[in-house]
């Protein structure tokens, strides 16, 4: 299927979709993550006839999916593996999950660089939050996150690992709701004392 049609299929789905400029278009600072639609973002739809246009016009643009409550409260749990610096956020979760118990199965993706996109829908709304854990990031309301089979910088594409055709978008239980949160904070671990 060519990117316009994943993007189709998506918006079917009932998820907001934007068009993000190519990797290879000039003066990116996040090649291929970039809105091309002057509002970003607040611009997804799931209207066919708007996303025919967009992709009529940039046929190689990669595919944003709105999170939060535009795409049916959409949150993504996003792991960066980095060797380069020592991330690893798939290990990170490994070891939250022995600790807390596993997380449902779910629609996952392999992100360009190799880590992973993890999706759950909840009625609650999250914030977006950068470094929850160590390489790993909340995806939530007003946010995004680039999807298969979108070409990443290093020349791999996203990539489904476990797709809409074989899961359903698991709902947030409190085991999602509990790693969402994040880890306890110093003083939550200490107590407080005056």
């Amino acid at each position: 299927m060519t990117t316009k049609e994943w993007a189709l299929y998506y918006a079917a789905q009932g998820f907001a979709v934007l068009p993000l400029k190519p990797p290879r278009m000039p003066g990116q600072k996040k090649p291929g993550k970039e809105p091309m639609t002057a509002h970003g973002v607040l611009d997804a739809t799931t209207n066919a006839e708007m996303i025919n246009q967009w992709w009529d016009s940039c046929p190689d643009a990669n595919i944003g999916i709105a999170t939060g409550s535009r795409s049916g409260g959409l949150v993504v749990i996003d792991l960066d593996i980095d060797e380069d610096r020592g991330i690893n956020g798939y290990e990170i979760l490994k070891d939250w999950q022995r600790e807390h118990g596993n997380l449902p199965d779910t629609l996952q993706s392999i992100t360009g660089r190799g880590g992973y996109h993890i999706f759950f829908r909840d009625s609650e709304k999250h914030s977006n939050r950068a470094g929850l854990y160590d390489g790993i990031d909340i995806r939530g309301e007003n946010g995004y996150i680039v999807a298969p089979p979108s070409l990443h910088e290093s020349g791999r594409r996203y990539e489904w690992e476990q797709g809409p055709d074989e899961y359903q978008i698991a709902q947030a239980d409190d085991k999602v709701k509990e790693f969402l949160s994040g880890p306890p904070s110093e003083s939550k671990a200490v107590g407080f004392q005056m």
